[in-house]
């Protein structure tokens, strides 16, 4: 049974602002994901990358899994994010909105190749930076998207927890974004035990609520609200902490 994981911080862009943070979100992800020694194979992505890049990455790594029996797919995205056509968008640095299908990773395209895996467990972290801007007007918001991929793709256990809804922008600083900071906090607070993704779900709520800027979450979970992310018992917080000083 395999635990795979792929993690993409996009934060060069050509023709978008710059989001300098996303690399730094995907590092420390990249870094937690490591240290749990839960996961069999990582793909790591960040920087400038183009969409072509992405998906011809994305495409070989599950190619390179599809014969063995997956346990749990973990994907993360930082980086800008637009609903188009009634889907949800990845951005990629070298965007160009004529060219959306080329230099954009729809959701639904990435249900696709994820559920070529049949995973038991699919998890989703989206830290969609300007998640909020739409290219092309349309009334579809997240949780119609996200919904959508449970309804149609027919995955068995998911957790989608993307960083803001319909209506918002989804906050990005100059080192870190501010949904997964919270993401990493959560991680951080349980120092030496399991931690639930229902954990993450439950403290980014509490602590978005309390922040002093507005973002709210949105999350969908179908599963039994007992899967684990990861034993923090096997992360090195501390050095965690001072490797990436802006996620304390």
């Amino acid at each position: 049974m395999s635990n795979l994981a792929i993690v993409i911080g996009v934060s060069e862009y050509k023709d978008q602002e710059n989001l300098p943070a996303c690399k730094n979100d995907a590092q420390i992800i990249h870094s937690i994901l490591s240290e749990s020694k839960k996961f069999d194979d990582i793909l790591n992505i960040d920087g400038y990358v183009s969409g072509r890049e992405v998906k011809s990455k994305v495409s070989e790594f599950v190619r390179g899994h599809e014969n063995e029996k997956v346990e749990e797919i973990f994907f993360y995205f930082s980086g800008h994010g637009a609903r188009i056509t009634e889907d949800f968008w990845y951005v990629l640095s070298d965007f160009d909105n004529n060219n959306i299908h080329t230099t954009a990773l729809s959701n639904d395209e990435l249900d696709e190749i994820l559920k070529s895996l049949n995973p038991t467990l699919t998890v989703k972290v989206v830290d969609a930076c300007f998640a909020g801007t739409e290219y092309i007007k349309n009334t579809y918001n997240i949780s119609n998207i996200f919904d959508k991929s449970i309804q149609k793709k027919n995955f068995e256990k998911v957790y989608f927890l993307f960083s803001s809804t319909r209506n918002e922008t989804s906050i990005a600083f100059k080192d870190i974004s501010l949904f997964t900071k919270s993401f990493v906090e959560a991680v951080f607070s349980f120092e030496k035990n399991n931690i639930r993704y229902q954990d993450l779900v439950n403290f980014i709520t509490d602590d978005l609520s309390n922040s002093r800027v507005s973002q709210n979450p949105y999350f969908v979970t179908q599963a039994n609200q007992t899967e684990i992310f990861i034993d923090v018992n096997n992360v090195n917080i501390s050095n965690l902490k001072s490797k990436f000083p802006y996620f304390v």
